[in-house]
């Protein structure tokens, strides 16, 4: 399975491979974080939080095409647009 929708994400930054590295690796390097603050909203059983986080996930996720991985957070939430 493609994690990455590599024609988009070339579009997405126009073609520029550097900022796409960019773009890709502040998000890389931000996972841990983000997935520890929504393991703490479901420890904490906080709904706002969860949403808050998966939200700001889904939202990096879409910045350099990682259509697959938004495909499963948009699921957790479908009333969030896509």
């Amino acid at each position: 399975m493609e994690v990455l929708n590599l024609h988009k994400a070339w579009r997405l930054v126009d073609g520029d491979k550097e900022l796409f590295r960019d773009l890709f690796g502040l998000i890389d390097k931000s996972l841990d974080e983000r997935h520890a603050h929504l393991d703490k909203a479901l420890a904490d059983r906080s709904a706002a939080d969860l949403e808050m986080y998966a939200h700001q996930l889904k939202g990096a996720l879409r910045n350099v095409a990682a259509d697959k991985e938004r495909t499963c957070y948009r699921s957790a939430v479908p009333e969030w647009p896509s």
